[in-house]
């Protein structure tokens, strides 16, 4: 049965969706913005302390990821080196996705699925906001959103105009959110805090300085 309650969610969900479209406008003559990056070209190596919540599960430790060319490694271990996943992604418009290994406990389509999308947004190639039919800057100055259609849904990102870090990335499937990723404390070459969230399964990513 649908609650009334569900119903009026969805109706404000809708709304906000709604205006949300609709103030986004096509990018004004002679303003330059930025490249959005999530790792900078200059990134190599860096690692995460880590914790991976599924559902009412928690896994805990360490992610390294490391860049060669436009390709990434991500390798997520426990504290005592039990390995949980190894994947790859490209950074391209193509973001093949390979997976090297994944514990069997993950290996599920939809925990194989999270990971996939969350490690193609934070590795995606962002391209030229110029050629982007949608946009619009925020009063402060210091905040871009650019909104796209992608595949299924639509996607988002928000960053800042002059530096190019970007802040959320958002994909939108039909009237939900189905993953969105927090970027937080950047150094000049990645963020220092990465939160991603889908559904209830959420993974947290915190720099360790090296």
């Amino acid at each position: 049965m649908i609650k009334r309650k569900d119903i009026f969610t969805k109706f404000i969900l809708i709304g906000c969706l709604m205006a949300m479209t609709i103030s986004l406008t096509a990018q004004p003559e002679g303003i330059k913005l930025s490249q959005p990056w999530v790792f900078s070209n200059s990134f190599e190596k860096g690692l995460f302390k880590t914790e991976m919540n599924i559902y009412d599960n928690s896994l805990t430790g360490l992610i390294i990821i490391k860049r060669t060319g436009e390709t990434f490694r991500a390798v997520f271990v426990s504290e005592i080196g039990i390995k949980y996943f190894d994947i790859e992604i490209g950074g391209s418009e193509t973001n093949v996705f390979i997976v090297h290994y994944m514990l069997e406990m993950l290996n599920r389509k939809t925990l194989v699925k999270f990971i996939e999308d969350t490690f193609r947004m934070l590795m995606m190639s962002f391209g030229e906001t110029k050629k982007e039919s949608s946009f619009i800057c925020d009063g402060s100055g210091h905040r871009v959103v650019v909104l796209k259609t992608k595949g299924s849904g639509k996607f988002r990102y928000d960053y800042h105009p002059n530096f190019g870090q970007v802040y959320l990335l958002w994909h939108y499937g039909f009237l939900k959110k189905k993953l969105n990723i927090a970027l937080s404390d950047y150094d000049y070459l990645a963020p220092s805090l990465i939160v991603a969230n889908k559904k209830k399964m959420q993974l947290s990513m915190k720099q360790i300085a090296q």
